[in-house]
């Protein structure tokens, strides 16, 4: 499967003054957002099958929330 520039998964990280915030992103250009937001003791790693999966148009964001991950 060849991937578009839009299907990239782009991984994304910003230092705040209360810590680091990650994230993971696909169709930055779409117009409607779809965020998930993982449980307690996981990260955003759990969503890879949404983020990688044909089925959304839509501009996927999958969050580390605040000690989790990469955050």
């Amino acid at each position: 499967m060849t991937l578009k520039k839009s299907d990239a998964l782009q991984e994304e990280t910003v230092s705040l003054s209360s810590g680091r915030l990650s994230w993971i992103e696909k169709n930055p250009e779409a117009d409607k957002t779809i965020l998930f937001i993982h449980g307690n003791s996981t990260s955003k790693k759990i969503f890879q099958k949404q983020l990688t999966s044909s089925l959304f148009d839509q501009r996927l964001i999958a969050v580390d929330l605040p000690g989790h991950g990469e955050s």
